[in-house]
């Protein structure tokens, strides 16, 4: 039962259809892309509903996907683009309460900036390139080959890849572990894979490379790698991914969305290296890949929930420690919620007692509640915009 609706009180947005939008998590900004490959941050600073635009930056690559990272760490967030680099905005340093006003000017004039460009996945190198020796633990991002680096600039090496790596989601972990990023890539082998990519054509596995910044509030930040997940060829291609809540006693949990389900893989100290706990596979009779997951915060909760989405079905799952004593989460669906279109984004409030599905193809948000005993979950609310004339993207049609 929809007990009420809320209206719309801005639109932003630019030239071309917007690829993805992200909020910080104050929600006074938002990060937009379009398909023209332009990125914009609009910003809203009092309860005025009027959006203003703080920055635009123009990026040589179409863009796929966008993640802000926590305030904490500074106007940080990322962006993928189709052909695997992975850009990091970084905006204006906050000024200190002790810092000299010519330390607030010169902060200040510095603006937005990128300060990362990451190459997203791993895979061969077009030779010749220049190459050399060298013990600096950054340089070994750049190489496939733990001795060897390329003294091209890193523009260079990104445009020599043999094969398209497209990078298809962003998250960064909770504030708790650092600012590190996930980026998942497809990759596609050979000399015909950027063609291939061009016709839509589908990924080998998929790859999650991990990044961790230093240099944080210095307007510098310095990348290097972490570490990465390979999932297996017939997965598909992941869709999406989502940490959860920083816990103490608990490891670093990173849930991936792909062709034939999800996954959950939790970081284990004691062998440096990424285990996956377990798999879960989408509906019978839905063949739909996983496009959006997201799990709740375990306020109070004796068990995991995550909710993913599989089309115009969103299943609920409920997950706890393995029954054997195994390391590992025996994984149950609690529920399915029913929607009219794909649903391409979700999010469950602070709480995790509220989650909010958008709607693909129709631009509703549906907000959806437990029950207070026992039953489904019900829709409470939807937010209920204007159409818009879609857009014809590569022949593709986006609203």
């Amino acid at each position: 039962m929809d007990l009420g609706s809320c209206p719309v009180v801005c639109q932003i947005g630019g030239d071309g259809a917007v690829v993805d939008a992200c909020y910080t998590l104050a929600g006074d900004k938002v990060a937009t892309c379009s398909n023209t490959g332009a990125i914009q941050v609009w910003a809203c600073s009092s309860s005025d509903p009027d959006w203003d635009l703080l920055h635009v930056e123009e990026l040589p690559d179409p863009a796929t996907t966008l993640s802000w990272a926590h305030p904490e760490h500074g106007l940080v967030f990322a962006v993928g683009s189709r052909r695997g680099t992975v850009h990091v905005i970084q905006g204006p340093v906050v000024c200190s309460s002790n810092s000299t006003p010519q330390q607030r000017e010169q902060q200040q004039s510095e603006g937005w900036c990128v300060t990362g460009k990451l190459p997203c996945g791993q895979g061969p190198i077009q030779w010749p390139l220049c190459v050399g020796i060298t013990r600096n633990p950054r340089c070994l991002l750049y190489s496939g080959c733990p001795s060897v680096i390329i003294t091209a600039s890193q523009h260079l090496l990104t445009e020599h890849r043999a094969f398209a790596a497209a990078c298809s989601a962003l998250a960064f972990a909770p504030r708790q572990y650092g600012l590190i990023l996930a980026a998942a890539c497809q990759e596609q082998y050979g000399p015909g894979a950027a063609a291939a990519f061009q016709l839509g054509a589908a990924a080998v596995g998929g790859t999650v490379t991990l990044w961790e910044a230093a240099g944080i509030g210095s307007g510098s930040l310095q990348w290097m790698q972490l570490g990465a997940i390979k999932l297996p060829a017939d997965t598909g291609s992941i869709r999406c991914m989502c940490w959860r809540e920083a816990a103490v006693g608990l490891p670093p949990l990173l849930a991936l969305g792909h062709d034939k389900g999800g996954c959950i893989w939790a970081y284990r100290q004691e062998d440096m290296a990424w285990q996956e706990l377990c798999s879960f596979s989408s509906p019978p009779g839905n063949q739909q890949s996983l496009l959006a997951i997201n799990w709740a915060p375990a306020l109070g909760r004796p068990f995991e929930l995550l909710a993913a989405s599989y089309g115009t079905t969103v299943v609920l799952y409920k997950a706890l420690p393995a029954a054997d004593g195994a390391h590992g989460l025996d994984v149950a669906v609690m529920g399915e919620l029913q929607h009219p279109e794909p649903v391409w984004k979700l999010e469950f409030n602070m709480l995790g007692n509220m989650l909010a599905c958008s709607l693909d193809r129709r631009p509703e948000i549906w907000f959806w509640v437990p029950p207070l005993t026992d039953g489904p979950w019900r829709v409470v609310s939807r937010i209920v915009g204007t159409e818009q004339q879609a857009v014809d993207v590569g022949g593709e049609m986006l609203d």
